[in-house]
C-alpha cells in the first residue's frame, strides 16, 4: 500500500468530520424559539409606533387585540405566557383599550406588552408568590 492510498481516505474523513463539526455549531448557535420572540418584543418595544388597541380577549396567555393604522383596522394576539408577572392583576381588566407597538413598515407586527413596557401602564400588575 502506498503513501496515497492511505492519506486519501484520511483527507476524506478529516474533510467530512470538519464539515459536520461546522453544521453541529451553527446550529447549535441559532436562537431558539423564544428567543426569537423576546427579540421580536425588544425590536417593536424599541422601534415601533405607538397606537391605541382594543383588546377583544384574554384566553389562555393569549391577548386578542384590534387597531387602526392609517385607516386600516388590523386584528392580532399576542402570546403573553412567558410574562406573567408582567399582566395586570385582573385579566378582565385588560377587555378596554390599551397600548399598542407597531412596525409602521409591517403594521401587522405588534405587541401590548413585552419585558420593558406595558400597554397596560395604569393597571396593577399580578403579583407572583
Amino acid at each position: 500500500m502506498n503513501t496515497q492510498q492511505v492519506l486519501l481516505p484520511a483527507g476524506g474523513i478529516v474533510v467530512v468530520a470538519a464539515i459536520a463539526l461546522g453544521i453541529w455549531k451553527y446550529l447549535k448557535s441559532r436562537p431558539g424559539a423564544e428567543e426569537i420572540e423576546r427579540r421580536r418584543r425588544m425590536y417593536l418595544h424599541e422601534k415601533g409606533k405607538l397606537g391605541v388597541a382594543r383588546v377583544t380577549d384574554f384566553d389562555a396567555g393569549h391577548i386578542s387585540y384590534t387597531y387602526l393604522v392609517a385607516g386600516v383596522e388590523y386584528s392580532t394576539s399576542q402570546d403573553v405566557s412567558t410574562l406573567p408577572e408582567l399582566l395586570p392583576a385582573l385579566p378582565q381588566l385588560m377587555i378596554d383599550n390599551a397600548g399598542v407597538k407597531f412596525d409602521p413598515r409591517n403594521p401587522p407586527n405588534s405587541i401590548v406588552i413585552c419585558e420593558h413596557w406595558s400597554g397596560f401602564e395604569k393597571l396593577p400588575r399580578q403579583r407572583l408568590g
